[in-house]
């Protein structure tokens, strides 16, 4: 089975980093409508089909929330790449032709983490509202036998520091990143977005959007 990929069906800030997977963490840190989470779902499932019989678990913080969110982002995504995949919602669970598996989890449910043989990356959805304990029992466990292991986070701007920033971003010069976009160190790499990098959104009614909460906030 063979599937092209236009390269402009991709934000132009993300673009350069779809087949990079030289850092174990990379980080999304973005407003609402930046585009973020289609990107981060278009390169796991793109690396996914290359990576036969891998599991790539997505966690958020409830898994009642699931379905109403990431389910049918990914399922989506899948839709426009007109990929065939079987799909077990009582499991939360999508298989591709190549056996790799999408899983989702809820935080809340760290033995249904457990309980998966392999789990070669993890993508975390809403990364900030994860506890840093919860952070640990999942981050531990990824075990699989791929070539590409490695961390996604996914979250909007937090009211405050939390873990992520110990973790991973203790050392970041946050004026260059908001400045820059994008900032890389050994461990990580980290992209900031904002509405205005979605080149696939209504930016005249964002920016119509945004000026209003502006004048009532």
């Amino acid at each position: 089975m063979k599937i092209n990929f236009n390269s402009n069906t991709f934000i132009p800030l993300y673009r350069p980093y779809l087949n990079k997977y030289d850092k174990d963490v990379e980080i999304y840190y973005g407003g609402r409508n930046s585009g973020k989470s289609w990107f981060v779902y278009d390169k796991s499932i793109i690396l996914a089909l290359s990576d036969p019989k891998s599991v790539t678990v997505i966690v958020r913080k409830f898994r009642n929330s699931i379905k109403e969110s990431c389910w049918k982002t990914v399922l989506e995504r899948f839709d426009n790449f007109k990929i065939p995949i079987k799909e077990n919602i009582s499991d939360l669970t999508i298989e591709l032709p190549n056996k790799s598996r999408f899983v989702m989890v809820g935080a809340d449910n760290p033995d249904k983490i457990k309980s998966l043989l392999r789990i070669d990356r993890i993508i975390y959805e809403e990364a900030d509202a994860i506890s840093e304990e919860e952070y640990q029992v999942i981050s531990g466990s990824i075990r699989g036998n791929s070539n590409y292991k490695f961390e996604t986070f996914m979250f909007n701007p937090p009211k405050q520091e939390f873990w992520l920033f110990k973790y991973y971003m203790n050392n970041i010069n946050m004026e260059d990143l908001y400045s820059n976009k994008i900032i890389e160190n050994d461990k990580c790499r980290i992209i900031h977005s904002t509405w205005r990098d979605n080149s696939f959104a209504d930016l005249d009614r964002l920016e119509e959007k945004y000026e209003y909460m502006k004048k009532i906030d």
